[in-house]
């Protein structure tokens, strides 16, 4: 998201009515690129830590399923960040994170005793979901947002198909999971006409 940051410091100077349609632009592809790698790490966690780490994190795929959803919020909240401090509400996005520590710190203090690393998981992701509903409501109340679904269907369907092919070769090995899920992914996206969607020019720009 760092590179929108000068555009949106100088669309808060000169054009403040441009920077809602360039959020809204692109959350949407934001999204596109979160899903594939949240749900194929949902399905191989095992065997990716496993290959990565070794033996002894060979029981830590169970956390990882739980905090690899926290990347969804933490890719749709970059812009809004850059588009909230470009319109100086710096102090109000500190709020915000001052609170969202506040939340992680009690969410650990009660989840931790209880379920130990898996309770820190769920603290973490926890946290990374609020952090995205309090910034999303500072921006829309800033640049009056109206998140438009359309198009969402497609990465519904693709989704679905990657959840289909990785169940299909569960147990045929990590490298063969992965390219079922991303193919089978980009497979039902061009299929369903997203080389000529707008998702796709936001992209691109």
């Amino acid at each position: 998201g760092g590179p929108f940051y000068p555009r949106l410091s100088h669309m808060a100077e000169h054009d403040p009515s441009g920077i809602p349609a360039l959020l809204e632009g692109t959350w949407r592809p934001l999204l596109a690129l979160a899903l594939p790698l949240v749900v194929v790490r949902t399905f191989v966690a095992d065997p990716l830590c496993l290959a990565l780490f070794g033996e002894e994190f060979s029981q830590s795929g169970h956390i990882l399923r739980i905090l690899i959803w926290g990347a969804v919020p933490l890719l749709l909240i970059s812009i809004p960040n850059h588009a909230l401090s470009a319109a100086d509400l710096v102090l109000a996005l500190a709020r915000v994170y001052v609170g969202g520590v506040l939340i992680n710190v009690v969410a650990n203090a009660v989840l931790i005793p209880r379920w130990g690393a898996t309770g820190a998981a769920v603290s973490t992701t926890l946290c990374e979901w609020v952090m995205l509903v309090l910034v999303i409501r500072l921006a829309h109340a800033r640049f009056s947002l109206s998140f438009s679904v359309e198009g969402l269907w497609r990465y519904v369907l693709a989704v679905v198909g990657m959840v289909a092919a990785l169940w299909i070769t569960q147990g045929t090995g990590l490298v063969a999971a992965l390219a079922a899920g991303l193919f089978s992914y980009s497979g039902v996206l061009l299929a369903t006409g997203y080389l000529r969607s707008t998702d796709l020019v936001s992209l691109k720009r």
